[in-house]
């Protein structure tokens, strides 16, 4: 597997120090020194990032500030993050947190041999030499698609039907990444605990109050969580809520969260309540329930390929991808979002679905699992996802907080 080292011009010799531990330990390094005479670098370099392959970048203090590098970087984070960069710090002073979005490279100037290794461990992680490479190849260009399509679908707010006080506002697509609202949450039953009709008759007492009360009950601090602390706790939550209080929203930003993550996209770093966030490498898969005819509520695999199908994947990706995300999940590098199980109308339905639900969370022990669901459908349902999982319910806020909170960014 070919493998580009992007570095600067005339640092022939800087690559060539990761050149020989990566022949070592089986992939084909691609850099100035390894073509030849007049061929162009920047040839081979589009071979390698047309072919998904990985790039390492050779980080001295000339190369994060040349355009072919950056160009380079930029070039592996289209599409969807297909291509994975892997930086390594050459020289001690090379500012490589301006090129890469996680500032964890590998430090080859105070340790070679350690960074070497780390670098491989991580290359072995992503692009195995024990497998087919061709095939690799190939999973990697169809997660990219599947990403940059989940991405345009959770990322994209469209604001048309929004009240018109301001139409140039109202009227065009934003990012949710840059005006969500981080949502704060109430823990109401931990693991082990039963979410009984008692609790969650109490709940449905609580959101029968006026605005102004409802804060009242969020207002002590030591009440309120954010959903990241909990996910990176426990891993299997449900959030319960009114209509309207941003359960689908707050799904969605998870969403475009890993996707940027994934991506290696520096907006992650800037994302609101990020730092709440496990820091783990999960491809989100967003199932909407509202979506789901009742067929395709029996098992997992059907449901993954309803929703892929509404992706407008054909037939024969949505197998292949069918088949990688199930593998992720297994691996736990999956985070499964479940949006509206009261949304299926039919109570028993309902209630096969989170049966269904808790076969999937025993299935995939690893795979972070939230659900979100009204408070109402859920304790109508009359039956609780207990196995391991912890109820939380939304801070509800002013709606109008949301535009003018938007106002403020000057779109």
């Amino acid at each position: 597997m070919k493998i580009l080292i992007a570095h600067a011009e005339g640092e022939v010799e800087q690559a060539e120090k990761l050149d020989a531990p990566l022949r070592e330990a089986g992939y084909e390094p691609v850099h100035y020194g390894t073509i030849l005479v007049g061929e162009s670098l920047t040839v081979e370099a589009g071979k390698v990032l047309n072919s998904n392959g990985p790039v390492v970048l050779c980080g001295t203090i000339k190369a994060t500030g040349t355009r072919f590098a950056r160009r380079l970087v930029n070039a592996a984070r289209s599409g969807g993050g297909a291509v994975r960069v892997f930086p390594v710090r050459i020289e001690e002073e090379a500012d490589l947190e301006a090129l890469t979005w996680d500032g964890k490279p590998a430090e080859y100037w105070q340790n070679p041999t350690k960074a070497a290794e780390q670098l491989i461990e991580s290359l072995k992680q992503y692009y195995p030499l024990n497998a087919d490479a061709w095939q690799i190849i190939r999973q990697h260009g169809l997660e990219a698609r599947y990403r940059e399509l989940a991405l345009k679908s959770c990322d994209i707010i469209d604001l048309a039907n929004l009240p018109e006080d301001d139409r140039h506002l109202a009227s065009r697509e934003l990012e949710l990444r840059r005006l969500y609202v981080a949502l704060r949450m109430r823990l109401e039953v931990q693991v082990g605990d039963d979410a009984d009709d008692k609790t969650l008759e109490a709940l449905e007492q609580r959101r029968g109050t006026g605005w102004g009360q409802a804060r009242q009950h969020y207002s002590s601090e030591e009440k309120r969580v954010a959903l990241g602390e909990r996910l990176g706790e426990v891993q299997r939550l449900v959030v319960l809520g009114d209509p309207g209080a941003g359960k689908s929203t707050l799904l969605r930003w998870l969403a475009t969260a890993y996707l940027l993550r994934l991506q290696q996209h520096p907006d992650w770093r800037d994302l609101p309540d990020v730092v709440s966030l496990p820091e783990r490498d999960w491809l989100p898969i967003l199932i909407r329930c509202r979506d789901l005819p009742p067929e395709a509520t029996d098992c997992l695999e059907t449901m993954l390929r309803h929703s892929l199908r509404k992706s407008e994947f054909p037939a024969q990706e949505c197998m292949d991808l069918c088949a990688l995300l199930r593998d992720k999940l297994e691996q736990g590098k999956a985070l499964l979002l479940v949006d509206g199980l009261d949304e299926i109308t039919e109570p028993g339905a309902r209630v096969r679905f989170a049966q269904q639900i808790e076969q999937i969370s025993r299935a995939y022990e690893q795979a972070p699992l939230i659900v979100t669901s009204r408070i109402v459908g859920y304790r109508e349902m009359g039956y609780r996802l207990r196995t391991g999982f912890e109820h939380l319910t939304g801070n509800r806020s002013d709606p109008s907080h949301f535009l003018r909170n938007k106002r403020k960014r000057r779109y």
